[in-house]
């Protein structure tokens, strides 16, 4: 009988089972991010072609208060510029504000109740400004069952 003691494994080494489960949660969660980026990205994308502008979480600022609009003045991204050319705002930061600002651009006219449907995959947006769009209640209706939190100025 032999009653030499196991070898102790080392804090660094481990089993094929582990490394197998850490590779699957891994690939789990890049597969959710990626599919979160691309999806906001496509929303972007439309928002821009239909006339509007997006604004990022980092430069949002609650237009009903003054002191986070004097707050924002000075806020810089998180993330080196030459990062986010690269790679894309969009896998860093969430699209906090959608604006069709139709006084001043005369492609407003161009967002409709379709475009609105791209506005549904982004739910960390808190203002939506609708000004000379071509949207209709039953759009905006939408809208705002499918972001609760999301504040929509027509």
């Amino acid at each position: 009988m032999n009653d030499s003691p196991k070898p102790k494994r080392r804090w660094y080494q481990f089993s094929l089972r582990t490394l197998l489960v850490v590779s699957v949660a891994i690939a789990a969660a890049l597969g959710y991010f990626s599919d979160r980026v691309r999806t906001q990205r496509a929303a972007v994308a439309a928002i821009r072609e239909a006339g509007g502008d997006v604004i990022y979480d980092w430069e949002y600022c609650d237009p009903q208060s003054a002191e986070a609009y004097l707050e924002s003045i000075d806020r810089q991204p998180r993330i080196p510029k030459w990062i986010t050319d690269y790679l894309g705002d969009d896998v860093f930061y969430s699209v906090a504000e959608v604006s069709f600002p139709g006084a001043w651009k005369y492609t407003a006219h161009e967002c409709t109740d379709d475009t609105l449907t791209h506005l549904h995959g982004l739910p960390r947006l808190k203002r939506v400004t609708l000004k000379m769009t071509r949207v209709t209640d039953e759009g905006v209706e939408k809208l705002q069952q499918a972001l609760p939190n999301c504040r929509i100025q027509r």
